[in-house]
């Protein structure tokens, strides 16, 4: 899908897939100019695999203390036995959802006596819960 991209062809669906929306498909067209599908598609579920365990160690840590954000972290970055079927069976991983919801949350769960956020995060925030 990315390649109709850069062709010119706008994507308003991800083919093939019951979930999601085609902002993969947007990210991952710019990297096809540098590298081939193959690398680059591998290279951005590295990225966002990576980010999904920082996120998420973060947000358990905001809400349990250090104890909480090392369990959690592990068990993202390990993984579930659900986890591994899925990996096994075929489907892509969807790590993109998770991470457009959790940077909101992320954002709200900050230290009490912050200051007060600027306009233009908390418009961008909002624009991230938007996608």
């Amino acid at each position: 899908m990315a390649r109709h991209i850069l062709r010119g062809e706008l994507s308003t669906i991800l083919w093939n897939q019951p979930y999601n929306g085609t902002l993969d498909t947007y990210l991952l067209a710019p990297g096809l100019l540098a590298g081939s599908p193959h690398a680059i598609f591998r290279l951005y579920e590295v990225v966002c695999g990576a980010l999904l365990v920082v996120v998420v160690a973060a947000l358990a840590g905001r809400l349990g203390g250090v104890a909480a954000a090392t369990a959690a972290g592990a068990l993202a970055a390990v993984g579930t036995p659900y986890m591994a079927l899925m990996a096994a069976t075929g489907p892509t991983p969807n790590f993109l959802v998770p991470l457009l919801v959790s940077l909101p949350l992320l954002a709200a769960l900050r230290e009490d006596g912050a200051a007060p956020r600027a306009v233009a995060v908390t418009g961008l925030l909002g624009l991230v819960s938007g996608l």
